[in-house]
């Protein structure tokens, strides 16, 4: 999310070199500060999100570990998975069948204490 943020500030930048305004923002806006203070809540949540994702990606070992780093860090499909380790996509999604059974076995056993 912060690269996407990043992405649409450099292009808003880059277009505002044009001498097109093509987004005027009113930063002193009560309005538009508090859409501001709520993207940034978002990003910070967000962020929280994917270092809780990489800590449990870290967990894993091996092939496990590259199925959730693709599919959940870098947003590869099973099958595509399948095609970049040169596995079918059958015993991929087997095998991510497998790892998600195992964390929401550990996730009930957390619940319970």
């Amino acid at each position: 999310m912060e690269c996407k943020l990043n992405r649409i500030h450099a292009e808003l930048k880059r277009q505002s070199n044009w001498g097109k305004d093509i987004l005027k923002i009113d930063t002193g806006n009560e309005e538009t500060e508090k859409i501001m203070d709520q993207l940034k809540k978002k990003l910070t949540f967000k962020k929280e999100q994917l270092q809780q994702l990489v800590d449990l990606v870290s967990n894993f070992k091996n092939l496990e570990q590259q199925i959730l780093k693709l599919k959940y860090i870098d947003g590869m499909t099973l099958e595509g998975i399948g095609t970049k380790l040169n596995y079918s996509t059958h015993y991929i999604k087997v095998k991510h069948a497998e790892i998600m059974r195992r964390i929401k076995f550990a996730e009930r056993l957390k619940v319970r204490g």
